[in-house]
């Protein structure tokens, strides 16, 4: 308890508009998990708090928090006072609109040990999307099933259906999983992708240097 009322006031005071998203859970199945240098021992509370706060971060550059208001913002009229007053956030959130609209990505079913799985169908997505909405469609989607997330679920598995190949836009696949795995390290429990054809390993071999250990494996 001592060390989480530590944890939950340095986030607190670091990121104070978003550092609720962090649940209670999340943050135990963090500093529970085997220490990368010493696997006999669980993470140190500095190293749990250096892998919480780098999550936080990168939330923060990528404007996660702001991904539902985008969504309201679209949704709303052009001639609203925001909209006139943020041109520029006004293209961003139409740009997210249309990709959360071709329903590429969502949740559906668990695994046998009951994960959620967030699906990612590849064949739905323009073929030359526009990669910074992709990205936004992903965190906004991702983070709603987090907050539906079972009592003691804090971890997910990604399946990319790659019936048709992902659009033939290096930035595309390299930001999405970027996202995964800087956004979601501890959540994101497997990625897999099916079928696998010979454009999905060719494109799978490019990828496996920016995936962590476990997951290329």
């Amino acid at each position: 308890k001592e060390e989480m009322s530590i944890i939950r006031a340095e986030l607190a005071c670091e990121f104070p508009e978003d550092y609720t998203y962090l649940s209670d859970a999340y943050v135990k199945s963090v500093a529970s998990k085997p220490y990368s240098k010493d696997p006999s021992i669980r993470r140190p509370i500095e190293y749990t708090m250096e892998k919480l706060t780098h999550v936080m971060e990168w939330r923060e550059e990528a404007g996660a928090p702001e991904m539902e208001s985008l969504v309201h913002l679209a949704n709303g009229s052009e001639y609203s006072d925001e909209a006139k007053e943020n041109p520029e956030k006004l293209v961003k959130a139409k740009a997210l609109a249309v990709s959360l609209n071709n329903a590429s990505i969502y949740w559906h079913g668990f695994t046998k040990e009951g994960k959620p799985i967030l699906w990612i169908r590849c064949g739905r997505k323009s073929w030359y999307p526009n990669v910074e909405a992709e990205v936004n469609a992903l965190i906004l989607i991702a983070d709603a099933g987090i907050k539906c997330m079972p009592e003691g679920v804090t971890d997910f598995v990604v399946i990319s259906d790659s019936n048709s190949p992902p659009p033939p836009v290096p930035s595309f696949l390299i930001n999405v999983l970027k996202a995964l795995v800087r956004g979601y390290p501890d959540r994101l429990n497997m990625l897999l992708s099916a079928p696998v054809g010979s454009i999905i390993q060719f494109v799978m071999n490019l990828l496996m240097p920016l995936m962590p250990g476990r997951l290329a494996g």
